[in-house]
């Protein structure tokens, strides 16, 4: 975390480096992954279902 000047650590300031392994952030960024996705998919089959009802 050192790379980051002191104005890209504003949110990380709160965080202790220590605690924090590359585990956890892999963990937090595929869980924000997985949401995105359920949540995509399910405006896609809500149009889907639309869409046939049009037709």
């Amino acid at each position: 975390m050192n790379f980051f000047n002191s104005s890209n650590t504003i949110i990380l300031a709160v965080v202790d480096e220590s605690k924090v392994t590359p585990v956890a952030i892999v963990a937090i960024v595929t869980g924000l992954l997985c949401v995105a996705t359920f949540l995509l998919l399910r405006n896609f089959y809500k149009r889907l279902r639309r869409l046939r009802k049009d037709q």
